[in-house]
C-alpha cells in the first residue's frame, strides 16, 4: 500500500516538473522570439567620418539584393554595403525614410526643426551587413537605425497641406528618349550648373531632382512608369535657391527651368495643394565619428 502510495506521488511529482519544465521552455522561446522581433536591423560595421573638402557634390546609396543597379554601382559599391560620400545629415534623413513617402509624390519627407550643422557639415558615411540578401526596404530600416544609434535622432509626424507642383505632360505629348537595349541604369543632377541626365531610368529620379531645385513638394502625375533618356539644361537662378560657390558670370544664358521642361521633356509643372508629411525634429546630436 505504501509502495504503491510512494509510486503514485512520485509520479506525479515527475508529471509536475516536466509540466513546469515545458512551460518554463514555453515562456523562454517566447521571450527570446519576442525579443528578437523588436530588435531593429542593424549594420554589423558603421564608419561616420567628417568630410572636409569643401566640393559641393555629393550622394550615396545602398547596393541591395533585390536591386543591385543604380547610384550604388555608379559608386563601386560592393553587396551588402552603403556608401555616402561628403553628405550633410539631412540627406541620409531623406533616403532612410524615403520609403515612408507617399509613392505618387516620388519626393524626400519635409525634414522640419533641423539644426544648421545637420545641413552644412559633411559627413562620409560606410556600412557593412554580413548578409547579402539584404533588400533595400531592410537597408533603409538599417539607416533608420544609424540615425537612431549614432545621431540620436527623434521626431514626430505631422501632416497638412502645402502649396506645390504636379508634373503633367505638355500639350503635344512628352518627349522623353527610349533607352537603349542594356544601357546602364543612372540618373544625376548639378543644381548649381542647371543640368540634369537620365539614362535608362524613371522619372523618380526627376521628380526627387526637381523637388531640391523648387524646394518644394512635387507630385508626379504624368501616369509615365517606364524608364527614359534626356538632358535637361536650365537656368539655375530661376529656381530661386543661392548657389555659394557659383558666380552668375559662370552660368550661361539658358531658359528657365520651367521653360525647360516644356520645350525640351514635354512635362510641365502646375501649381497645386499637395498633404505632405513632415518629420518635426525632436532631437539630433552630431556623431561620435569613427
Amino acid at each position: 500500500m505504501k509502495s504503491s502510495f510512494r509510486h503514485s506521488f512520485k509520479a506525479m511529482l515527475n508529471h509536475i516538473k516536466r509540466s513546469v519544465t515545458f512551460c518554463v521552455l514555453i515562456v523562454t522561446t517566447w521571450s527570446t522570439v519576442s525579443s528578437q522581433q523588436k530588435m531593429p536591423l542593424a549594420f554589423e560595421v558603421a564608419s561616420i567620418k567628417p568630410n572636409k573638402s569643401g566640393v559641393f557634390g555629393y550622394g550615396g546609396g545602398c547596393r541591395a539584393a533585390d536591386k543591385k543597379i543604380g547610384v550604388a554601382d555608379m559608386l563601386n559599391v560592393p553587396l551588402g554595403r552603403c556608401r555616402f560620400v561628403n553628405i550633410p545629415v539631412e540627406y541620409l534623413i531623406d533616403t532612410a525614410y524615403w520609403v515612408e513617402t507617399t509613392p505618387a509624390s516620388g519626393h524626400p519627407p519635409a525634414v522640419v526643426g533641423l539644426p544648421a550643422w545637420a545641413k552644412s557639415e559633411r559627413f562620409d558615411v560606410e556600412t557593412k551587413t554580413e548578409d547579402s540578401s539584404v533588400t533595400k526596404a531592410q537597408f533603409y530600416e538599417m539607416l533608420r537605425t544609424l540615425l537612431s544609434e549614432r545621431f540620436h535622432f527623434e521626431f514626430h509626424l505631422v501632416t497638412k497641406e502645402v502649396s506645390g507642383y504636379r508634373l503633367i505632360i505638355a500639350k503635344g505629348g512628352h518627349k522623353l528618349g527610349t533607352p537603349k537595349p542594356d544601357e546602364r541604369r543612372r540618373f544625376g543632377g548639378r543644381g548649381p550648373q542647371g543640368e540634369a541626365i537620365s539614362r535608362n531610368y524613371p522619372l523618380t529620379g526627376l521628380v526627387s531632382f526637381l523637388t531640391r531645385q523648387l524646394e518644394s513638394p512635387i507630385e508626379n502625375a504624368t501616369e509615365l512608369t517606364g524608364n527614359y533618356d534626356f538632358d535637361l539644361t536650365f537656368d539655375p537662378a530661376s529656381t530661386g535657391r543661392q548657389f555659394s560657390g557659383v558666380a552668375a558670370s559662370e552660368v550661361p544664358s539658358k531658359p528657365s527651368l520651367f521653360s525647360a521642361l516644356q520645350e525640351h521633356l514635354g512635362l510641365q509643372l502646375e501649381k497645386t495643394r499637395l498633404p505632405v508629411v513632415s518629420y518635426v525634429v525632436d532631437r539630433i546630436q552630431r556623431p561620435n565619428v569613427n
